[in-house]
């Protein structure tokens, strides 16, 4: 049986192979080898330029930050701050107030001590003043204290009277403030106690009752004196 190829057909075959063969040679022949040639060839053109952005923008930076390289130099000479010495910075201990502050300024200054002996001297100087007998505790008086006493006393001689006192409770002293002024310390010390206390003249009475007694003293020494014995400058009755 023979067989016949349609002409049609024929030219259209041929015109098939003929665009074949000009893509080829315009194109040319690619395997995976050369596909693979062609990926690494690009990565590499892609690294090179993004090293290329990478050194400028490092290029860029070193001109626009700050050398912080150490050189040499010539020292530069400044002016010294001139510093008060520690302790001219210290207020002045001749000055102020508080038991604190006073402690500061004298820092061998033993409260309890202290307490103890005010509590004694007030015994011994009310004592003493009922009984007129101020020179038993005068150096325990200041001036004025001691002036006023000695007036009392005067005047309940003039009036033929006497004072009785008794101490029936003497709760223990509260040291409560400090002052300094031109180096001489006072110290308040706060009293509480019952007392039968009053005027006779000469007939004692056995009916008194206690009454509750406050009294705020102050007391007076020069702060750097070596003498311990403090002064009684002040008294304040129910204070």
């Amino acid at each position: 049986m023979r067989c016949t190829i349609d002409p049609l057909n024929l030219i259209l075959l041929i015109i098939v192979i003929f665009v074949g063969i000009k893509l080829r040679s315009v194109l040319g022949m690619r395997n995976d080898e050369d596909a693979g040639k062609s990926r690494r060839g690009a990565y590499g053109l892609n690294r090179e330029a993004l090293g290329k952005k990478q050194k400028a923008a490092v290029s860029s930076e070193a001109k626009s930050a700050p050398d912080l390289r150490l050189v040499e130099t010539e020292p530069v000479e400044t002016e010294t701050a001139k510093t008060e010495p520690v302790e001219d910075l210290v207020q002045d201990l001749n000055e102020g107030r508080g038991l604190a502050f006073f402690q500061a300024a004298d820092p061998e200054f033993d409260a309890d001590r202290f307490v103890d002996g005010a509590t004694r001297a007030y015994e011994m100087i009310l004592t003493a003043f009922a009984a007129e007998r101020l020179d038993d505790v005068r150096d325990f008086l200041g001036a004025d204290v001691y002036a006023g006493f000695a007036g009392a006393i005067s005047t309940r001689q003039a009036e033929g009277q006497q004072l009785e006192t008794q101490i029936t409770r003497l709760d223990r002293p509260v040291l409560e403030d400090a002052r300094i002024e031109n180096g001489i310390v006072q110290l308040d010390v706060r009293y509480r106690a019952e007392l039968i206390s009053y005027l006779h003249t000469g007939a004692t009475r056995d009916d008194a009752e206690p009454v509750a007694s406050v009294d705020l003293w102050t007391f007076e020494r020069p702060l750097k004196s070596a003498n311990p014995n403090w002064q009684l400058v002040a008294t304040q009755a129910g204070a």
